[in-house]
């Protein structure tokens, strides 16, 4: 049986990251994954799973803003 998915509070902090900075970076790597496999629907799915995940973690505010920005960019 396999364990749940660690949550992005705990992966942030497996890496020694705030939530904040986690976001940034799995933000770089998910763009530069889907501007090298833009037909990748799958990619495209775990980032549109993760933009809603990071504006329930990291809150109102700018960060919000961007990430609701991005997706309507999508």
């Amino acid at each position: 049986m396999q364990a749940p998915p660690a949550s992005a509070e705990a992966r942030a902090g497996e890496q020694g990251e705030t939530l904040e900075e986690y976001a940034l970076r799995l933000t770089r790597d998910l763009n530069a994954a889907t501007r090298d496999r833009p037909q990748d629907v799958g990619l495209w799915l775990r980032y549109a799973a993760f933009q809603d995940e990071a504006a329930v973690l990291l809150g109102k505010g700018c960060v919000q803003v961007r990430v609701c920005t991005r997706m309507l960019r999508l």
